[in-house]
Formats: C-alpha cells, structure tokens, sequence
C-alpha cells in the first residue's frame, strides 16, 4: 500500500480527502485482516468485530476510552464515547491509531 500511495503522489499530488479515506480505510482492513479480523460493523453506538480469535484484540481495545466487550467466540463490541462516532472520518482516525499504528510500529 505505502508503494501505491507513493506512486500515486509522485504522479498525481497529494491525495484529495476522499482518495486519502479510501487509503486510510484501505490501512485499516490490512491491519484488520493481520489480526483475522473478518467483520468490522457499525451497528448504532457499537462496533461489532467479528475474527477468528477474540482475544487477539484485547491488547488493542485496553486502556481505549469506551467498553469492550467479549460476546462470543468470535464477536467482540466495542462502544467509543459518542464523540468517536461524528463525523466518520473521526471513527476511521481513531481505529487507525489503535490498529494499524500499533501494528507498523511492531514491524518497524
């Protein structure tokens, strides 16, 4: 991803805000998936996580503000504080800074 995004700035410029989204939520996904996270669902005031391995996010969800919680064996909710969850744009920032930073730092 980071050689595509390389690329596409190289030739064309700074993303506009709706590429970088797509970018953003492009990073997301992979971090998602590393995780075997299969399912990431806004559902109301919750995001419902659906993966292989519930326990795989716990390092990811503690100390975030808002409540985890295991439901089964492969689904975990998560409720943010309601000021997570507008604009969008917020949520998808703040699911990065707890999936997909965490992660490049350990493959740095």
């Amino acid at each position: 991803l980071e050689a595509v995004v390389k690329d596409m700035v190289d030739a064309y410029g700074e993303p506009p805000n709706g590429a970088q989204s797509l970018i953003d939520l492009t990073e997301l996904r992979i971090a998602a998936s590393h995780l075997e996270v299969r399912v990431i669902k806004l559902d109301g005031p919750d995001l419902i996580f659906r993966c292989e391995h519930p326990l795989r996010l716990d390092p990811y969800l503690k100390g975030a503000p808002g409540r985890a919680s295991i439901i089964d064996e492969r689904t975990v909710y998560y409720r943010p504080p309601p000021n997570y969850l507008t604009p969008p744009s917020t949520l998808l920032a703040i699911l990065r800074k707890m999936f997909v930073r965490p992660m490049a730092a350990a493959s740095a």
